[in-house]
């Protein structure tokens, strides 16, 4: 990156060098993307039954309020996207549907099948101070 121009109240606006542009274009095409899957919002509900129902059920509508202000947060982004052709734009749509994929992955979308909350009672089998796998059966 070099500064490309500067502006009042120390403003720099900045460019990519070519020695910059050839790696950007090296880490596109060449590096393989690290895909972290992870997610501690689903390990915690995948052990959720360890906790009392109504505390589940807190847990969940938490959760579910969070994701609506992260949505609302996102239809302003594609808001600003929505009509223009500039490259920023239409890659910003790929990259704004992914999130959104990622943030409901269920067909029908966010309005779509609420989770349902653990049965009553119902609790992981815990052995040693560990919840049990199916390899443990």
């Amino acid at each position: 990156m070099a500064v490309s121009a500067e502006g009042p109240r120390g403003r720099k606006e900045y460019a990519i060098t070519e020695a910059g542009l050839t790696e950007l274009r090296h880490w596109i095409t060449a590096v393989e993307p690290t895909r972290v899957l992870r997610s501690d919002m689903l390990l915690r509900v995948f052990v959720l039954a360890q906790v009392a129902p109504e505390q589940a059920r807190a847990y969940l509508r938490h959760q579910a309020e969070l994701a609506g202000k992260h949505l609302e947060s996102i239809e302003g982004i594609r808001a600003f996207l929505e009509n223009r052709q500039d490259n920023l734009s239409v890659y910003g749509r790929i990259t704004l549907e992914y999130g959104l994929r990622l943030a409901w992955p269920s067909r029908s979308g966010p309005n779509g099948p609420k989770p349902t909350s653990p049965e009553p009672g119902r609790r992981a089998p815990i052995r040693d101070g560990r919840v049990l796998c199916i390899g443990d059966f």
